[in-house]
């Protein structure tokens, strides 16, 4: 590694607190952040987050190269050493692929690996879970918009926590969300997800004092060969969710 003179780390704190890409080192021993850009404080804002529970939350959601361990040492020239290289083309990507409440895929981008990965099935077979939140209306009611979207983040952060490396998870509208679980083609290849991911939400959630429990219910659809397109595997996942909403089941 280089040494970082003074001079060259205030011009790049400078320069990277300007870039609209969140930016963050955090001290994993104290849960401290050595520093952090204007893009990220408002992220954290955005999310009704602290900004170091939102660096520990993204550091095991896929956004390492935004939010890295500060391994030692103190002072500006040391913590800007430690800053993540970022894409060229992260600025424009990033913002626009997260859903701004939750932080996991927004509509289009899950949309979009659901079209490639279902282009692909009969080569790399996966499942589409739809999920939707039980009586979530109840939550927006009683607590509050902003609480809701706070639980709508933790839901996000839970699901991206429970599914694995490879598994992708968008929100497709409301409190309802799109996961594709790579290699998941029967039931017994499912199952197991399924008792995580309602473990994961079941925890109750504290926010602002109160302790709120969520409740889901969960459809899916495999990969088979025959589907006649991307809208017919979502419909006959959407429909299985409905169907677990009653207490059917209905295998796709």
């Amino acid at each position: 590694m280089t040494t970082t003179s003074p001079e060259i780390a205030a011009r790049l704190a400078t320069v990277l607190d300007s870039t609209s890409v969140p930016l963050a080192v955090l001290d994993l021993s104290t849960g401290l952040l050595g520093w952090r850009n204007a893009a990220f404080s408002r992220l954290a804002q955005q999310q009704g987050l602290t900004e170091p529970v939102l660096a520990a939350e993204l550091t095991v959601t896929g956004w390492r190269r935004n939010v890295q361990p500060l391994p030692g040492g103190e002072g500006s020239a040391a913590l800007i050493e430690w800053l993540p290289e970022t894409p060229r083309d992260a600025a424009a990507t990033v913002p626009n692929d997260l859903d701004p409440v939750t932080s996991v895929l927004c509509r289009s981008a899950i949309e979009g690996a659901l079209a490639d990965r279902f282009a692909v099935r009969e080569q790399r077979p996966f499942a589409l879970a739809f999920l939707d939140l039980v009586d979530f209306k109840q939550v927006n009611d009683q607590y509050g918009h902003l609480v809701g979207d706070r639980c709508l983040a933790c839901v996000g952060s839970r699901l991206r926590q429970a599914v694995r490396t490879g598994d992708l998870v968008g929100r497709y509208g409301g409190d309802e969300f799109l996961l594709l679980l790579d290699g998941v083609h029967d039931q017994a290849t499912y199952a197991p997800i399924r008792d995580r991911l309602l473990s994961e939400l079941y925890e109750p959630l504290v926010i602002e004092g109160a302790s709120i429990r969520i409740g889901a219910s969960i459809g899916v659809a495999y990969s088979r060969a025959d589907w006649e397109g991307v809208d017919a595997m979502l419909e006959a996942a959407d429909r299985a969710m409905y169907a677990d909403k009653r207490g059917e089941s209905t295998p796709s």
